[in-house]
């Protein structure tokens, strides 16, 4: 059961991995009168996580005004992480020519805290922070608006294919050049390090998707269904 005090987006993140996990499959109907009582909200933060969720491409309403599940497939999976390299690049280009790299203080702290990790759950939770210090290190409001719509998803999907990471020093050693070129002013380097890095990560979430679901070859996660 959520309790209380927890807001919209923790019931978007309950909401958002169930589906990612096929639990809510494609064409399921997530009721708000049902799902406040499974949760025991009040149906306006159930309102707006569905809202939410549907900004994400994860739900739909269509006429009927039933919300139903859309499911998430590779494709998907390819749209978000390229969205995701756009965004984070164009921070690293402004923040080097701002001069912003002389004072990376957020992004080197995530990094240490990182090496000093003996969970891998904590490591990956301090992977998306150190995304999250490199975009806010731009100094543009609108850009972090934009990388913070899309970090509830991403943060679901990495979370869920942990299991598929094995020995994650590789995401230490990518952050320690990417920190290094940022360091050094050198904005190529530093986004051809970066898309190397999120590439992989992008690759272990399909991988996970093909073999959750063989089925689909992850193409979308779930079956029909008319619940």
């Amino acid at each position: 059961m959520i309790q209380k005090e927890v807001l919209s987006e923790k019931v978007a993140s309950y909401l958002r991995t169930r589906i990612l996990l096929g639990e809510y499959p494609k064409g399921f109907h997530l009721s708000e009168v049902q799902l406040s009582k499974e949760l025991n909200v009040s149906r306006g933060p159930i309102r707006e996580a569905i809202h939410l969720l549907e900004n994400e491409g994860l739900t739909e309403t269509p006429g009927n005004g039933r919300t139903l599940v859309k499911g998430y497939g590779k494709q998907d999976v390819k749209d978000l992480f390229q969205l995701r390299c756009m965004l984070e690049a164009l921070a690293i280009r402004s923040l080097i020519e701002q001069g912003s790299h002389h004072d990376l203080s957020g992004v080197q702290g995530v990094q240490q805290a990182m090496e000093a990790s003996t969970s891998k759950s904590d490591t990956i939770r301090l992977d998306i922070e150190y995304h999250y210090q490199i975009v806010k290190a731009a100094s543009n409001r609108t850009l972090l608006n934009m990388w913070l719509m899309i970090k509830g998803l991403t943060s679901a999907l990495i979370e869920m294919t942990t299991g598929t990471y094995g020995d994650i020093g590789f995401v230490m050693h990518s952050h320690a050049e990417i920190t290094k070129s940022l360091l050094a002013g050198e904005a190529d380097e530093a986004i051809h390090l970066l898309k190397g890095h999120l590439e992989i990560g992008q690759q272990m979430i399909i991988t996970y998707l093909e073999g959750q679901y063989p089925q689909t070859g992850g193409s979308t996660i779930g079956t029909d269904s008319n619940s």
